[in-house]
């Protein structure tokens, strides 16, 4: 089933406070939302563990009078024992090159969250 978000300023005013060059803009955390949100309504028993391979490409402006219309593009791209990828990628009606959507996400999906490493080993990793 395919997706269609209507989003305007009447239903999302705090975007008159996020403005990039005058007009208002969806921040990425909003498009990583949609990302999330696809990917759990493809896999729903399934909880987010990750984003990976995160792009943002270009802004979305939200004009006054017209809203901007999304639709997220989903697929899975891998499925393992305990796993699933899940590509998203967020379209625009301005989008003309199909290479340059606004935000793109494989969103990492599980059966459970694992467990977390210690500070000290992310620490080691780094070569800190």
């Amino acid at each position: 089933m395919k997706r269609i978000l209507d989003i305007d300023l009447e239903n999302a005013p705090f975007l008159r406070d996020h403005v990039v060059q005058g007009v208002p803009t969806l921040p990425g955390a909003f498009l990583l939302g949609i990302a999330a949100d696809a990917a759990q309504r493809l896999r729903p028993r399934l909880r987010i563990t990750a984003f990976e391979n995160t792009s943002f490409r270009r802004f979305v402006r939200v004009y006054e009078g017209r809203p901007t219309r999304l639709r997220p593009d989903t697929r899975v791209v891998e499925e393992g024992e305990g796993e699933t990828v899940v590509r998203v990628r967020v379209l625009s009606d301005e989008d003309t090159n199909e290479d340059e959507v606004p935000a793109s996400a494989d969103v990492v999906v599980a059966a459970s969250l694992g467990i977390a490493p210690s500070p000290g080993v992310i620490v080691r990793a780094l070569g800190a």
